[in-house]
């Protein structure tokens, strides 16, 4: 489903595209095919504020924001976001 996502918004030419995963292997997976940057689950509360739009899909129970550390709030230059 990410894979689906990430299709869909680097068809729409972004600035930048930041692919989180557990792994920094896995990561870097799917950010090499959209000539973007890859970064750990522990990373991502520090790279909330530098994205417009947030795209998680999970098959976790939990909030994945909530999960790692972060929170929106402390993301407050983003304008938007958008879970899955």
């Amino acid at each position: 489903m990410i894979e689906l996502n990430a299709v869909h918004f680097a068809a729409r030419s972004p600035s930048h595209i930041t692919v989180a995963n557990r792994t920094l292997e896995r990561a870097q997976v799917l950010a090499r095919r959209f000539n973007g940057t890859a970064i750990t689950l522990s990373d991502l509360p520090e790279q909330l504020a530098q994205h417009d739009i947030i795209v998680t899909c999970t098959a976790s129970q939990l909030p994945i924001l909530g999960r790692y550390g972060g929170t929106l709030a402390q993301g407050a230059q983003t304008s938007s976001a958008v879970y899955c």
